[in-house]
């Protein structure tokens, strides 16, 4: 019977005593003569007899430990450009505000009649009226300063812009200036904060689908698998195991090497 050598890609495959599991259910089917896993590579190498078993069945008994396996190379997510990686953070909303907030600044410093300063505001307040609603509900609630001194600040620069208009003064546009920067840059926080949990969520969603379903635990002298969220306080998992083994591992070679000394001592002696 003709074997054959074939490469297999297990995904989230990062603990030695993972791979041992995944090898030792690999090896104990029929028709396989060797399975090695490189966690460094996550790939597994398995000698088989095509005759008694085929890719399928290897693939299935490593995903019943808990791992995906593939015939090819892990696929590989797409690298999101320079253009993809930074998140839309202006919605229209905000870059129309932004706008009239610039346009308000060009009447002030070019002197042009405060009431059409005051109609661009009246503007920004009508595309704005539900952040300015929520500020309202968020200052009726007193759960922060915040929407009180704003609110406040807006109202009293454009109490001020208005008398000062009546009275034909320039600096009038000044004080709608003022409203319409506290709307902007109000807009402009909450797209920063809304923005960054969007990508929080993106980062927990990504984690969730990158974690194995299950893992291999050692409970009442077996192995077996056991779903993640199923995982008990009396269930010892082979990674904890293995960082035992490794610590007592250690202990032994300090205790073996201090002994070799002492009889060389008493050799020499």
């Amino acid at each position: 019977m003709a074997v054959i050598t074939k490469t297999f890609s297990i995904a989230n495959i990062s603990i030695r005593a993972s791979a041992d599991t995944v090898e030792k259910r690999i090896r104990s089917l029929s028709g396989v003569r060797e399975a090695a896993v490189d966690i460094s590579s996550n790939t597994m190498h398995v000698v088989f007899d095509p005759d008694l078993i085929d890719d399928r069945r290897i693939i299935q008994e490593v995903r019943a430990c808990g791992y995906d396996a593939y015939t090819k190379e892990l696929p590989v997510q797409k690298e999101e450009s320079e253009e993809e990686k930074k998140t839309v953070v202006y919605d229209r909303s905000f870059i129309v505000s932004l706008g009239i907030t610039a346009g308000i600044l060009l009447m002030w410093l070019q002197h042009v009649p405060p009431f059409i300063a005051l109609v661009l505001l009246c503007g920004l307040v009508f595309i704005s009226r539900n952040l300015l609603l929520e500020m309202v509900r968020a200052a009726m609630k007193f759960t922060s300063r915040n929407p009180v001194l704003r609110l406040s600040a807006m109202a009293l620069s454009v109490i001020c812009g208005i008398v000062l208009t009546f009275k034909g003064a320039d600096t009038a546009s000044l004080f709608y200036l003022y409203a319409a920067l506290f709307i902007t840059v109000t807009k402009l926080e909450n797209q920063l904060i809304q923005n960054s949990r969007n990508r929080a969520a993106d980062a927990v969603r990504s984690l969730g689908t990158s974690l194995p379903k299950t893992a291999s635990v050692y409970q009442n002298h077996r192995e077996k698998a056991t779903a993640v969220e199923d995982l008990q306080e009396d269930q010892i998992s082979l990674s904890d195991l293995a960082g035992e083994f490794s610590d007592i591992s250690a202990e032994m070679d300090t205790a073996a090497a201090d002994l070799i000394k002492q009889m060389g001592e008493l050799t020499a002696a």
